[in-house]
């Protein structure tokens, strides 16, 4: 995961395993500074360290990514809100071992 300063992440403990283990979700920005969301996917593994399992590409190519915030929704999707060029961006997504291979256009916008 880089190293973007002044950035806000956003940590949550999601509820049911992933890959049999206890997961560790991680929005953050990328880039040089505010752009290029990504949600990162770490397992807790038995000698209580983390692992980076899985990558999700949120937005890319320079586009703003600001104020993000995470939020497990009652059906178990991850809900997501953040800060675009246009203003705010809610949308939601069920996590899983193939989140890193789902395009965004498979999140539901509201």
């Amino acid at each position: 995961m880089p190293n973007t300063p002044n950035n806000q992440l956003s940590v949550l403990r999601y509820s049911k395993p992933i890959d049999g283990k206890t997961a560790i979700l991680v929005s953050t920005a990328t880039g040089g500074g505010r752009q290029n969301g990504r949600i990162y996917t770490f397992l807790l593994n038995d000698d209580k360290t983390l692992s980076l399992a899985y990558t999700y590409v949120v937005n890319d190519n320079g586009a703003d990514y600001v104020y993000s915030s995470l939020a497990e929704l009652k059906d178990g999707s991850i809900g997501l809100l953040y800060e675009n060029e246009n203003g705010s961006h809610p949308c939601s997504k069920k996590p899983g071992p193939d989140f890193e291979r789902r395009p965004q256009s498979q999140w539901s916008d509201h």
